[in-house]
């Protein structure tokens, strides 16, 4: 999880606290729109380049294009990318968990020689119901 620990509304290029930043393990990002701002775009953890009044070479050193060139559109973008990455992290608990119940269940039956507990239609219908709405 990424936290934002500063926002720093404009920074002078000779003065380079975005290396003194990163060496801290802080998340660096760059709002630029003019070729002299590509190198910085570049070297961030995440460059954003202006879409309306961006020069194309910015465009292309950014991660990520503002097509309206408001500032308000990344926070946004942060707190949906915060929202998907926990939604995704939850998934894969989730995957993770019930494949090893499985997975359990079925290794301790092979080695205690037990009956196999579930057939196959049995586990297609568990992987069914368990990648199906989780997925949605």
């Amino acid at each position: 999880e990424v936290d934002l620990d500063a926002i720093i509304y404009y920074l002078c290029c000779d003065l380079f606290y975005d290396k003194a930043l990163q060496a801290n393990g802080n998340v660096v990002g760059m709002t630029g729109d003019g070729v002299n701002d590509s190198v910085a775009l570049k070297k961030a953890d995440i460059g954003i380049a202006m879409g309306k009044n961006g020069t194309d070479v910015c465009k292309e050193a950014s991660d990520m294009i503002l097509v309206d060139d408001d500032f308000q559109t990344i926070v946004a973008a942060i707190e949906e990318g915060k929202g998907i990455f926990f939604n995704i992290r939850n998934f894969v608990k989730f995957q993770l968990s019930t494949s090893i119940a499985a997975l359990s269940l079925i290794a301790l039956a092979t080695i205690f020689r037990i009956p196999n507990p579930l057939n196959a239609m049995q586990i297609l219908w568990i992987n069914i119901i368990m990648d199906g709405p989780p997925a949605q």
